[in-house]
This record gives C-alpha cells, structure tokens and sequence, in this order.
C-alpha cells in the first residue's frame, strides 16, 4: 500500500503534470486549423497527421469524453443508470437522516400501536373499532393542528354497525362544531384525514371501497378522505410518492373519474394554505381524472398537458410561516422522490433519533413524538400531542405494514410521517440545478482528456475516481440538503466507461508498436 501510495504522489506532482499538459494541449494554431478542416473534410487526415503523438492522444480522449458523457445522457433512464442515481441519493441520505432544515415547520405526533399493544388487545384479527375510537377521542382532545388515522376503515365483514363506536366519537366531536368558519379557527376541531382503501375496477382505474363512514364524510368540512399508496422502486424499497390518484365512484350509476389526493399532499395543503387552495387543487385534479389521466403509467393525456400545482405555506394566522413556494406535481421520476429525515428503530433495539425542529409557533420541540396506544390511557400524556400533526397507525408486526425504505425497514405510518414532513419541510422536488450540472460536466470532459493523456488508463481511473470523491460527493451533499440533487454517480460510471476505452486505446497502440518493432526494415532480404 505504502508504494502504490508513493507512486501515485510521483505521478501526481506539479512539475510532472504541467510538463505534461505543455506537451498535449493543442495550440491555438491548431484548433483554428481543426474549424477550417469542418468546411474542407477532406484535409482532417492531413491535419491529424501533423499532431504529434501527445496531441493526437489529447484529441482522441476528448472525444471520447464527449461521446460517453452524450450517451449517457441519452440513456439516463436506463435501468442500471437509475439504479446507481437512487443508490447514491440512498447513500446521501443516510448521511444527512435526522438532519432537518432551520426553517419553522410542524412536529408530529404518532399514537403507536405497536407489538406491546397488539398483544395485551388479545392479537385481534383487526383493530378493534372501540379502542380505535378512544384512540380518535384522545387525539382529538389532545388539540393537535391535524389527525390522520392509517387504519383500514373499508367495509369488510358484511356487519354495517361495526364502525358505530367511531361514527358516535365523530359525531360527538365534529358534528355540532363543523358549523364553524373553516378549520384552525377558534373552536374548530381539528382536520381529520381517514385512509382510503382502495382496488382495482372494470374501468382501468383505482376504486375506493365502501365504508360506513362515507354519508359522515360526505357531509363535514372536517374529515377528508385520502390516498396512502406509494410507489415500489426496483428493489421493492419506497421512495417515490404518488400525489394523487383517478379513481372510479363506486357508488353512482352515471359516476365520472374523479381524483383522490394522497395523505401527504392533503395535509400539507390543509396546514399551510387552507381549504381554498385545496379546492383549486382537487378542481385541477378532477379535470384531469374526467380527461382520462393516468398517474399509474405516469403519463399525461397530451405533450400540452400541464400538472396541476399547488402553493404552500400561504396560509394567514400562523406566528412563523416561510416563503411560499409552489409545487408542481409532475409525472418526472425524480420530482417524486421525497426524503427521509426520521428513522425507525425495531422492537428491543436503543430507540430512534430524533432532531429537534423550530415550529410555526416559535418554539423548539422535537420532530416526533411517538406514544404506545397503551400509555394514550393515561390523559396526561395528551399535553405532548397538543400542537402537533398527530398520526394513529401500528407497527405490529402481525399488521403486514412496515416496508423497505433507503433507511431500512419502516412502518406504513412513519413512511407517511416521513414524506409529509419532506414535503412541509424540504425542497422535496429535487430538480437537476441546470447551471451547475452544465459546469460539472465540463469540467468532467476537460478533467477526464488531460488526466488520460498524461497518464495510462489505470493511474487515470484512480486519479480522476479520488478528485469526483474529494470535491463532487461534498458538493453533492451539501446541495442535497438546498433541495438539488448533483450526482456523482453518472461521472464514476463515465469514468469506468472511459478506462475501458482507453485501456483498448492503449492495447492497439501497444500491438502496432510490435507489429512496427517485428517486421524486417525495408529492402532486407532473409533468404539464404
């Protein structure tokens, strides 16, 4: 190791590199030659044959450079290129978890039903409608700025009264006071989101099950129905949001495709605009359901076709707010990724870390925090839920809802914490910086002609692999933090792609040179 380290000093020291880029840089002469060899191609072979060998070499590695670096981009979407993007992003975000943006958002509160509970609650088939009832009723007292319930509430069993204890709890709760003005305003209750369950139908889209909760709903303000699905990546793990979803009304013979917003983009909407921005954005939304939009083939109806968006933080009455910020809600792979911040730690292990987050009323107070269903017995502990967006869901494991995710397995509810806050709290559309990657990727192509020509293929993959790991990958994290995204992947794979281009390069030199070496001088004669 101590050698190859000295070699690789040697290789790299300033008098040898300059002497070296001295000797390869084309002169002004000669690129001005190479322009007017455009309009005469029949004098590019003579042009060529007056460089010398360095320069021929700097000439052929830079074309090389340009051709891989446009196939790349030509195939960014290829299957294995994504795969390296997403395993990178994976690999910054893993650095950056439990690292959170200064910005005032909303902390979360999540009322666990975990293993402990399932089993003291004799393991039921399903979450009891009683004890998820109290659930509801302790949150609601709790005065959270929202509550979302991710428990199945889909009319299964054929028995219509089994919803009963939590249509008494909304109503006792909801139905007196949803004569008020809009929510968040004195004496309001608290927004209530109920997780859809939904399948397939005849007519190629999603379809909501029937609950018994549909004639309450219909009939708040309140309580919003909303989707919890989530795209699956390659390699089964979550790392793409869908927005929305066109569904089919299975309740009407002469129904049209409307549209149903995900929980995160509800929510969002909800605590930081209000019900008139979610009105624009559920009208946008249907018109594109009713014009046949198809968000699972990720296609718009025509290339004019324009996503809806919707404008955060607008909302009046908040102590802090942040700086408006608009999002589009494109059908691009990359503008569907969100971020984690929050990890989730198994039954019997040291527990989460969680950071600390600035909120909306000026205070410090922890991003979540988590209370097992069976301490919600105790009031006290409602006073840590007051003010935040508080979340009923499980994660027993008998339940089937934890899922892989960059961060390791994790829970459906914190996967729907985790990309709520992303989209309240980050940059979450991840847009390519334009400007930089067109600086980066000249740079690239000017780094990647001057180190392979003045050095050999091997000391070039090793020279160039150490500069993008010193200067890209730090770069790149700390942009990823601004909400841009400047990968590093795609220059190591060019990297590859030019060694082994130039390592042929070299093998054909190598075999003329021998050829030249072997073959007897002109006008010698071996006979005897």
């Amino acid at each position: 190791m101590e050698k190859l380290v000295k070699r690789l000093l040697s290789k790299v020291s300033l008098r040898h590199i300059v002497s070296k880029v001295r000797q390869i840089i084309p002169t002004l002469q000669e690129f001005r030659d190479l322009g007017g060899c455009f309009k005469h191609p029949r004098e590019i072979s003579q042009w060529w044959s007056r460089l010398s060998t360095d320069r021929r070499r700097f000439f052929l590695n830079l074309m090389i450079g340009l051709g891989i670096l446009f196939l790349l981009q030509i195939f960014h979407n290829a299957p294995v290129l994504r795969e390296s993007e997403d395993a990178a992003m994976d690999w910054v975000m893993r650095m950056r978890k439990c690292t959170v943006s200064n910005e005032p958002t909303f902390p979360f509160g999540w009322i666990d039903i975990d293993d402990e509970t399932y089993r003291d609650w004799k393991e039921p088939l399903y979450v009891p409608r009683e004890k998820l009832a109290k659930l509801i009723e302790f949150a609601v007292e709790s005065r959270p700025k929202m509550v979302v319930v991710d428990v199945d509430l889909a009319q299964r069993s054929g028995d219509e009264t089994l919803e009963n204890p939590i249509k008494d709890v909304l109503k006792k709760k909801y139905g007196d006071k949803c004569q008020c003005e809009r929510p968040f305003s004195e004496g309001c209750p608290p927004p209530l989101i109920l997780v859809a369950s939904l399948r397939p139908s005849k007519e190629a889209l999603l379809e909501k099950r029937l609950s018994n909760l549909d004639d309450l709903v219909e009939k708040s303000d309140h309580i919003f129905w909303a989707s919890p699905l989530f795209d699956k990546d390659w390699d089964q793990s979550i790392r793409r949001w869908r927005m929305w979803e066109p569904i089919w009304p299975n309740k009407k013979v002469d129904a049209v495709p409307t549209s149903l917003p995900s929980i995160q983009l509800l929510a969002a909407t909800l605590l930081t605009s209000g019900e008139e921005e979610m009105g624009k954005l559920q009208r946008c939304l249907n018109s594109l359901a009713l014009k046949g939009h198809n968000t699972m083939a990720g296609q718009p109806v025509s290339n004019d076709e324009k996503p809806c968006t919707v404008t955060l933080w607008n909302r009046q009455g908040m102590k802090l707010t942040r700086k408006k910020q608009t999002l589009s809600l494109s059908w691009e792979r990359l503008g569907r990724r969100f971020l984690y911040s929050i990890p989730w730690q198994a039954e019997g292990s040291s527990g989460m870390t969680i950071p600390t987050v600035r909120t909306t009323e000026d205070q410090k107070r922890l991003l979540l925090t988590r209370i097992s269903a069976l301490q919600m017995r105790n009031k006290q502990r409602l006073a840590d839920l007051q003010g935040r967006v508080v979340f009923i869901g499980g994660s027993f494991r008998d339940g089937r809802d934890i899922y892989p995710s960059p961060l390791g397995e994790m829970p459906g509810v914190l996967i729907l914490i985790n990309s709520l806050n992303s989209l309240l709290q980050q940059k979450t559309h991840l847009p390519y910086f334009f400007i930089i990657i067109f600086i980066k990727e000249i740079l690239l192509i000017v780094l990647l002609t001057i180190v392979f020509s003045v050095w050999d293929s091997f000391w070039g993959m090793i020279i160039t692999n150490l500069t993008i790991i010193v200067s890209l990958v730090p770069v790149s994290v700390w942009l990823f933090g601004y909400g841009f995204w400047l990968d590093f992947a795609l220059p190591l794979a060019a990297i590859q792609i030019h060694q082994l281009a130039a390592d042929f390069n070299e093998g054909r030199e190598r075999r003329r040179t021998n050829c030249n070496a072997n073959s007897p001088p002109q006008g010698e004669n071996f006979d005897n």
